[in-house]
């Protein structure tokens, strides 16, 4: 079983993050289906076996992008990215809370 990985962001990055993908500007890999991913975010389609492997040892379960860096080009209705943040487990984790707690608050 892989270890796993430890927070990489700050308390505020994770609330930024959550914030961004609140108010849209950010596209995340929870809303597409996994096997699309390469689709999406380039660099995925582009990566090697050893960086494909680094990924799972990071435990990298979300990606990201800013709606800001989307190329005009879309794939299936998606947004096309030329880059790509990662988000290992333990900050997935952090940012779905925090994404949850900010839009319980905003329905209260």
């Amino acid at each position: 079983m892989a270890k796993r990985t430890d927070p990489k962001l700050t308390d505020e990055e994770v609330k930024t993050l959550a914030r961004q993908m609140l108010d849209g500007s950010v596209f995340t890999s929870l809303q597409v289906d996994s096997r699309e991913w390469p689709s999406v975010w380039m660099p995925l389609g582009l990566m090697d076996r050893t960086q494909a492997l680094r990924m799972q040892r990071d435990r990298i379960v979300m990606l990201y992008e800013h709606m800001s860096q989307a190329s005009p080009i879309a794939v299936n209705g998606h947004p096309t990215f030329f880059s790509v943040k990662m988000v290992n487990e333990a900050d997935a984790e952090r940012v779905l809370r925090e994404f949850n707690r900010m839009q319980e608050a905003l329905q209260a």
